[in-house]
């Protein structure tokens, strides 16, 4: 069992938070910890799919192609909603519970939920393009997201 967790990076003007919406699917590929094959393939991975193997409720059940092992992945429950992040430093967007395989990388796409600075929060941001920019007439800021990395550290 590993436990991974995704972060992101970003130049931020005027935002204070990014975290993802309740019902964001984390789309990732995967590496086989027996074998080491990565299939070509984006993987969603959705907290509110649930399957079953043996007595555990998984988010993906998948076999490897390369070795055949039956591996899983939980998405687990996180709430980043109260924090302040700052621009161009890691803020952590997800944590998963894999078994067999190892998540290798992290493709943000859409579903994200935006603070701004004054505390207005955009919902169902899109961040497929690694950037987003709004301009908020109430405050009269710019909102910009520019550069954004991904990173996936093993956790404990």
């Amino acid at each position: 069992m590993v436990r991974q967790s995704i972060s992101l990076k970003a130049e931020l003007e005027e935002i204070q938070n990014i975290f993802p919406t309740t019902n964001k699917i984390f789309f990732v590929k995967i590496k086989c910890s027996n074998c080491g094959e990565i299939p070509d393939k984006w993987i969603g991975l959705d907290k509110s799919n649930i399957e079953v193997i043996g007595k555990s409720n998984v988010n993906l059940a998948t076999k490897c192609k390369g070795c055949n092992r039956e591996n899983s992945i939980v998405v687990e429950d996180t709430d980043f909603s109260s924090r302040t992040i700052e621009s161009e430093k890691d803020f952590e967007i997800g944590r998963f519970d894999c078994r067999g395989v190892e998540i290798e990388e992290f493709d943000p796409r859409d579903n994200w939920i935006i603070v701004s600075s004054s505390g207005k929060e955009y919902k169902d941001v899109d961040l497929e393009e690694g950037e987003w920019s709004e301009f908020e007439e109430r405050s009269s800021t710019s909102l910009t997201i520019l550069s954004i990395e991904s990173s996936i550290k093993k956790i404990k």
